[in-house]
């Protein structure tokens, strides 16, 4: 009997001595600019305060008006601009992407900040997730990822339902066309979801390992998978504060584990109701959640 209890503590010695030192998997967490924002926290003061405040790692922005304050307010509080959410539109005759462009792209040098690229055709040229754009979208992001590259930046592709670029399969493909380093695919969990039929959530992880390092970000919230009938309220069911719903996000951070992806999450939060602080406190509260049962 002694032996048999000196054996048991042995291993468990072993177990200890192997898991010591092994760091916890916990990629950066960020929030959408659409979590923060509202007529209570209406300046980057109070939206950088807030999250600063509930723990969040930074945040993303949409477009490129009111940059700097912002970029003040997250230095400030030692906090990151992981994404900036812009907009590239293949019809010609139009603009192809904010002529801020170049500018904007200096001042985030050395920041780590991404572009977050959803890809349009605003006169209905290219259909949602025709492959007739395919040539216009390559050559246009490849201009865009030199141009990102002078200043060391990196680009993703940001699939959105009911714009060209809308299915995360066909985001991939436009990636390995591109071929440059420095572009990359986001998968975003509502935009799948409201573009999959019930039961292909099941090929997540499938599809994660397969972007394998041009995985560049990835987002996530609570959802309900369900019957899409009445797709104008497609978001009440899809996005919901993280914890909601049936779907279970573990699934996703368990495979980033897997691959070791090391990019960031963000936090979806458009069209979710409610008092900004608490349904960010709670969506922070089931990431750690989430945090602890992977690891």
């Amino acid at each position: 009997m002694k032996s048999f209890f000196c054996s048991v503590f042995f291993l468990q010695l072993i177990f200890a001595i192997s898991s010591y030192g092994q760091k916890k998997y916990q990629p950066p967490f960020f929030v959408f600019n659409n979590g923060l924002r509202d007529n209570m926290y209406n300046t980057a003061e109070k939206q950088v305060d807030l999250l600063h405040s509930l723990g969040y790692d930074g945040m993303e922005k949409e477009g490129f008006d009111g940059l700097d304050t912002l970029l003040q307010e997250l230095d400030k509080q030692q906090k990151k601009l992981f994404c900036i959410y812009v907009n590239v539109n293949l019809d010609p005759g139009k603009p192809y992407y904010d002529a801020r462009l170049a500018e904007t792209l200096k001042k985030l040098k050395g920041r780590g900040t991404m572009l977050w690229i959803n890809i349009t055709s605003s006169e209905g040229i290219y259909p949602p997730s025709s492959h007739a754009g395919d040539t216009a979208a390559v050559r246009i992001i490849r201009d865009v990822a030199d141009l990102a590259n002078t200043q060391g930046i990196r680009i993703i592709l940001y699939p959105h339902t009911w714009l060209w670029l809308e299915r995360f399969d066909h985001g991939l493909q436009l990636v390995e066309m591109i071929n440059r380093q420095n572009v990359g695919i986001t998968f975003n969990l509502p935009h799948y979801l409201a573009q999959a039929r019930i039961g292909e959530e099941q090929q997540i992880a499938g599809l994660l390992k397969k972007a394998g390092k041009k995985l560049f970000a990835v987002s996530i919230c609570g959802a309900t998978i369900t019957e899409k009938k009445d797709r104008a309220n497609i978001w009440d069911s899809l996005i919901q504060p993280l914890g909601q719903g049936n779907f279970d996000n573990a699934t996703i951070l368990k495979t980033l584990k897997q691959i070791k992806f090391d990019g960031p999450v963000g936090l979806q939060c458009y069209n979710i109701k409610g008092d900004k602080k608490a349904i960010l406190k709670q969506s922070m509260d089931a990431w750690n959640v989430l945090i602890k049962k992977i690891n």
